[in-house]
């Protein structure tokens, strides 16, 4: 029989759930309701009955804060479980679910960019993790909040659910179905997913003879009827709403000033509180749900051991409960009543108090820190605002937490003034290869537009520079007209500025070679900056800057040099995106280190736990397989980077021209005419030539006329593909050349061709970054 009010059937198929695992197999148990509707409480009383048996247990929590890492509550879990299990059992269980677990386990990474762990590897680590841990011991696994959740999180727990239904696991999740279910909440999908595998227990408001056995307990006496009434209609039946309010009848004598809202009733809850606990109370909210013992001393300026002093009374009063590490919020609605009753100015003091307490400390991370920066507005020092919000970005771009950490650096930047056009500058850079690697690339091309105007009112060369290459980056296969002549355009005047006028010999006639000039400066300029981040953006725009045929052996110690920078500041991420630089020209010079560098690859990149992560390991798997002749994989490999950027809404028209190139070379190595055809009709949308690609398919069906019509059409004109495209081009050329009756035609473009082709014997035709099309 349960010991809540009113909860004895909801108890009852919870506790025969827990009764199952402990002898037989688990499952997955979901408890809905709406905030203080006794879901903790719940599962509070099943997870006590799985301890009494002999079930390990761990709890993880979601957070609904900006700044909390992703798969926040399997990270608790995991640690959880790391110091609860036996050792023995815990180290064979460890080893067994492999390196993919470090993600979960290790730090978050730091400095220029970087991740976690790829999603199916994370996955299967984590469930291997359980179901070995559960072979030895029942094992029960409680995920708090899902309504908070990350939507990774949610995944891997529907994965887990899947994959370890006949173990002695058990998976529990509370959530507020009223949230979720609304239709446009994030998880709404996947908590649908979820709902159909699990036994759903929900939970609703008590019934009146119920809420006064509610308060009966709560205080001891027995309400009158009219008190019941009153309480039932104005709370619902929540247990929490009529908890609060008993109380506060109890010390009243009435319940007519109780509001139809719980923010009212904690507000009178707080007011017979002491001033200095109050006071505390108020620091705490500002922390979020769960704060351990060493941060709430520190942000309330007190030793540790006094904690409990400070707070004692807030946790008497059932405003706080004690934890294993600290205290939580009896409720969030506590928590969120707090922080809304303080005045702006009183809200602003508090956040620079705590960045003044924590920052220094290594007790909160970069975002927590940045979140109090901002919060506090003119309370802390611009400088350093501005500072604190741009190392969390950076810690955010480290695990590929891009959207994190766009917030952070759109903050930065409104707080830079006008009259610091420079500092200006360089957040708009920043911001804009952020933005890049989320495929916004207008709003990227913004941003450095931005900061190349401002380098220009400056007269500043070197900022120009760097400014008009990432602008140049940024403006790649299919930018508007105009965004190319705006990048060239930065590009020659950074040119004119910095080489010419900065006196330094220049021999460039074209674009091009104006831009190779000018690479090659920036990039020795930023060798001896000591700045790494500019060293890494110079590197990729010196990497651009080389890339045609017959270049490889130039950007192949480029690569290097990116992985050296990356690994220096441990930046996982940027290391992956310098590994895959790396392996494609590797590829290109047909080096027989390829199928090694591929492994190397693919397990680094598998240690990420991002959408940019993940759909690059599968871009190079596609590209690697359509080398190898694994059509089928390839083409798998395609299709998951694809849905996988289309979710994450990074799929940039730059990008699937690329991969709609590739999935072209597929089908036409299998021979799928109707596939081809297909895609031709859908190609022409998004690539910059699919005019070459349709000439192509011509000549290899045999119609070497009109592939030769299109050669002869192209040839000498602004329409030739550039040089992203030479291997596609000379391909093209060179088929027609070995295919044409017309001789003169074929004369002419085998004199053409000799020289070009002659360098590149040996070496494969890579192009855009990644798109191999043939040796």
């Amino acid at each position: 029989m349960s010991s809540l009010v009113g909860r004895d059937q909801p108890a009852a198929v919870l506790d025969a759930e827990v009764a199952r695992t402990l002898t037989s197999h688990g499952g997955l148990a979901l408890v809905a309701g709406e905030a203080g509707i006794g879901k903790s409480s719940l599962v509070a009383g099943a997870v006590d009955a799985a301890r009494s048996g002999g079930a390990l247990v761990a709890v993880g929590t979601c957070w609904d804060r900006e700044g909390a890492p992703g798969h926040w509550p399997w990270v608790q879990i995991v640690r959880a479980l790391g110091r609860l299990a036996p050792a023995d059992a815990w180290a064979a269980a460890r080893a067994e679910a492999g390196g993919e677990l470090d993600v979960l386990v290790g730090g978050d990474g730091a400095g220029l960019g970087g991740s976690s762990a790829g999603e199916f590897g994370l996955h299967d680590a984590v469930t291997t993790l359980l179901v070995a841990l559960a072979r030895e011991q029942p094992l029960v696994v409680v995920v708090e909040d899902l309504h908070w959740a990350d939507e990774a999180s949610v995944r891997l727990l529907e994965f887990v659910a899947r994959h370890s239904w006949y173990e002695r696991l058990l998976l529990v999740g509370t959530y507020r179905d009223v949230e979720v279910e609304t239709g446009d909440h994030p998880l709404e999908p996947w908590m649908a997913a979820l709902v159909t595998k699990a036994t759903t227990i929900a939970l609703t408001g008590l019934d009146r003879a119920q809420v006064g056995a509610l308060v009966q307990r709560t205080t001891g006496r027995t309400a009158p009827d009219e008190v019941v009434d009153d309480l039932h209609r104005r709370t619902g039946g929540n247990p929490f709403f009529v908890e609060q309010t008993a109380r506060l009848w109890l010390s009243r004598g009435a319940v007519d000033v109780v509001p139809p809202g719980v923010r009212d009733v904690v507000e009178h809850r707080l007011a017979l509180l002491a001033p200095e606990t109050r006071d505390a109370l108020a620091t705490t909210a500002l922390l979020g749900h769960a704060v351990t013992g060493p941060v709430l001393a520190a942000a309330l300026g007190v030793d540790e051991a006094r904690v409990d002093a400070v707070v004692g009374e807030a946790v008497g009063a059932g405003l706080l409960d004690p934890t294993d590490t600290g205290v939580a919020f009896v409720h969030d609605l506590v928590r969120e009543t707090l922080a809304a009753g303080l005045e702006e100015a009183d809200a602003r003091h508090r956040h620079a108090t705590l960045v003044d307490r924590l920052d220094g400390t290594g007790l909160v991370g970069a975002g927590d820190l940045a979140h109090h920066a901002h919060h506090a507005g003119a309370e802390v020092d611009l400088d350093r605002r501005v500072a604190l919000l741009q190392a969390a970005a950076r810690r955010a771009v480290a695990r590929m937490a891009t959207d994190e950490a766009l917030v952070h650096l759109h903050r930065a930047l409104a707080a830079i003034p006008d009259d610091r056009p420079r500092e200006q500058a360089f957040a708009q850079v920043e911001l804009g290869w952020t933005l890049m690697r989320t495929g916004a690339m207008d709003a990227c091309r913004e941003a450095f537009e931005a900061a190349a105007r401002l380098a220009l009112a400056l007269d500043d060369p070197s900022l120009l520079t760097r400014a008009a290459l990432s602008l140049r980056a940024a403006v790649w296969l299919v930018a508007s007209e105009e965004a190319m002549v705006t990048a060239a355009e930065m590009v020659d005047e950074a040119h004119r500025r910095l080489v010419v006028e900065g006196g330094r010999p220049s021999a460039a006639t074209t674009a091009w070679e104006r831009e190779q000039e000018l690479t090659a400066i920036a990039l020795e300029m930023c060798r001896s900056s000591g700045d790494d981040q500019a060293l890494w953006d110079a590197l990729v725009a010196r990497h651009d800057a080389l890339w045609t045929p017959g270049l490889v052996d130039e950007r192949l110690p480029l690569t290097e040099e990116m992985v050296v920078v990356a690994r220096r500041n441990g930046t996982a991420g940027y290391e992956v995106e310098g590994l895959s630089f790396r392996l494609l020209d590797l590829i290109e010079a047909g080096d027989p280190r390829v199928p090694d560098e591929h492994a190397a690859f693919q397990a680094r990149a598998r240690q990420l736990d991002s959408a940019w992560s993940r759909s690059l390991a599968r871009w190079i798997d596609a590209v690697v397989g359509l080398l190898e002749g694994r059509f089928d994989d390839a083409r798998a490999r395609l299709d998951e980077a694809m849905a996988n950027d289309n979710r994450a809404g990074q799929a940039s028209d730059d990008v699937t021209s690329l991969r709609d190139q590739v999935r072209w070379g597929i089908e036409q190595q299998q021979g799928r005419d109707d596939a081809v055809d297909a895609l031709l009709d859908r190609i022409v949308e998004v690539h910059p030539h699919p005019e070459v690609l349709r000439a192509l398919t011509a000549v290899e069906r045999g119609d070497v006329e009109r592939a030769a019509r299109t050669v002869a059409d192209l040839r000498g004109t602004e329409a030739e593909p550039g040089r992203w495209f030479t291997p596609l081009w000379v391909r093209l050329q060179a088929e027609v050349a070995g295919a044409t009756a017309d001789t003169e035609l074929a004369a002419a473009l085998a004199a053409e061709l000799r020289p070009l082709l002659a360098p590149l014997a040996g070496q494969w035709a890579v192009m855009a970054q990644g798109a191999v099309d043939g040796p």
